[in-house]
């Protein structure tokens, strides 16, 4: 029982940081730019690399601690 929890307690962390390096597509609008360190691809804007920033659509204001970048907030 020690062992799992200490298993788990190591590969957990581990988990969420690669969780969140996964960028997921986001759909782009005809004439629309793509964030930041993302490109096109048909109708979607996708990661230009693992070291792209995360990126979620701009509705309104940008949240604390995301920057604006055309019509997306990245962070």
């Amino acid at each position: 029982m020690l062992k799992t929890l200490i298993i788990a307690a190591v590969l957990l962390p581990k988990f969420a940081i690669a969780q969140q390096s996964q960028q997921l597509p986001q759909l782009r609008q005809p004439g629309q730019w793509c964030p930041v360190g993302w490109m096109a691809s048909g109708s979607y804007c996708v990661p230009g690399s693992d070291k792209a920033p995360a990126a979620i659509p701009k509705k309104g204001w940008c949240p604390a601690g995301w920057r604006e970048s055309g019509s997306y907030c990245i962070h």
